[in-house]
């Protein structure tokens, strides 16, 4: 893992111990460690998070490191490395939160929401964010009730129902955190599975730290919230377009894929990157001059920027219209899954972090029972070896693919899971929708799409 914390030239050793606390109940101790972690000026740590899965007496067990520096109302950094691939990175200045991922091509910018940036990568971390550092500027989230059990001389031991939490006598910080998840068999996942994660910390209490330098933001920054869009993807690196947004002002303004942006109100364009700067700029109603190469010809359009949509208004703009080209390989190998030509295809884009995802998933499965010409697919973009874990304890016999380059998802515009698509035999999508749907509502459209 890149470690980008540098010159910690302090220690817990060489930190004063903060005073021990006199009420030596669970309360009282979340309290004094809450009010110790909101005291400090600079706070650092490198740590290891393991999550472990039994099920069916088979044990499997992953880890993954992290590292955290914080500067209180300067700046923070947070990396999470996923067993040795590009990492998660989190840094803010408190004007900005970028987020960046292997699994996006481009650079989130939250803005100044760090609580937001927070939470998108509570489940990818494990909620390794949520507890580095939201226990700086929050309150601990804690789960029922808890109490002291037998602790050493090193830690105090706290335990409740499904959670355990060891904190460092000396420094009041967390040493380890402990979470205990029991999944009882259901008709769909005949097998019960018990899965703990467990998040050890080495904290360090106002070190010095190293002036903490911005990343290279070598990546398209994507504002989490635009004012206005113009309804175009570009491939990533070139100014070429990938994709355009049915009913989106590009589109609306003759924009095709395939063409290369040139430049936009005079101003050259040759990068992905800045096109996407340049369209989040505008705004709602602004008229841009766009040049673009067709097939060799230069080609003048001028586009009015649109107020930028939600989700579920982008996706319930790609009802009625010709589903994407999709082309992902399954999880078991072998040709890759497209769009059927002889039924029903049924799209669920879903990830294993995600538990509304869980309680779709038996309901598709007993979709592809009843209706065998609904072909449902299900599509995450996490690593082969994630999925394939998690379909040890979980039963989903109907194809699964993986989409580690986000082509279907880009092309889905999938900001949130579970996402939901039926198309219908002539490729049409005829439903769509983000979050777990009403399953009358799903099954109506699924039929009315087979007739």
């Amino acid at each position: 893992m890149r470690l980008w914390i540098a010159s910690l030239v302090s220690c817990v050793a060489c930190t004063p111990a903060p005073a021990t606390p006199i009420a030596q109940d669970a309360n009282a101790l979340v309290r004094e460690m809450a009010s110790h972690y909101h005291g400090l000026q600079t706070y650092a740590d490198r740590g290891k998070v393991t999550v472990t899965v039994t099920s069916a007496g088979t044990t499997q067990t992953e880890s993954h490191e992290f590292a955290t520096a914080y500067v209180r109302a300067a700046r923070a950094r947070f990396t999470f490395d996923q067993s040795g691939s590009e990492p998660f990175e989190l840094w803010t200045d408190r004007t900005h939160a970028y987020v960046k991922a292997k699994s996006l091509d481009h650079i989130v910018d939250f803005e100044t929401h760090l609580d937001t940036a927070l939470g998108a990568l509570a489940e990818a971390s494990h909620g390794v964010t949520r507890r580095a550092l939201w226990n700086l500027e929050h309150e601990p989230q804690l789960h029922g009730a808890l109490a002291i059990a037998t602790s050493d001389a090193a830690t105090w031991h706290l335990t409740g129902n499904d959670e355990e939490l060891f904190i460092d006598r000396r420094s009041l910080l967390l040493a380890r955190v402990i979470e205990h998840h029991h999944f009882a068999p259901t008709p769909s996942r005949p097998v019960a599975a018990d899965l703990t994660v467990t998040i050890d910390y080495t904290p360090v209490a106002d070190p010095k730290l190293a002036e903490l330098a911005q990343p290279a933001l070598n990546l398209p920054i994507e504002t989490m919230f635009p004012t206005a869009w113009l309804g175009i993807m570009p491939d990533g690196e070139t100014s070429r377009i990938a994709q355009v947004v049915a009913g989106g002002p590009a589109e609306k303004a003759g924009l095709q894929p395939g063409d290369e942006i040139t430049a936009i109100d005079g101003v050259p364009i040759s990068t992905s990157k800045q096109v996407v700067q340049t369209s989040h700029a505008m705004k709602p109603n602004q008229t841009a001059k766009v040049e673009v190469k067709r097939n060799g010809v230069t080609v003048p359009l001028t586009v009015v920027a649109a107020p930028r949509p939600n989700v579920d208004q982008m996706q319930a703009n790609m009802v009625g219209r010709a589903a994407p080209p999709l082309e992902v390989p399954p999880i078991a190998g072998g040709p890759s899954l497209t769009l059927a030509r002889d039924g029903v295809t049924v799209l669920d884009f879903w990830a294993t972090w995600c538990g509304p995802c869980t309680i779709l998933s038996p309901h598709l499965e007993d979709l592809a029972k009843r209706f065998p010409s609904v072909h449902v697919i299900g599509i995450s973009d996490e690593d082969k070896d994630t999925v394939g874990a998690f379909l040890v304890t979980h039963k989903m016999t109907y194809p699964i693919a993986l989409d580690t380059d986000n082509k279907a998802t880009r092309a889905y515009f999938v900001q949130g899971l579970p996402s939901v698509f039926v198309i219908d035999k002539a490729g049409v999508i005829r439903y769509a929708t983000v979050g777990v749907p009403e399953f009358k509502e799903l099954d109506a459209a699924i039929v009315k799409a087979l007739n």
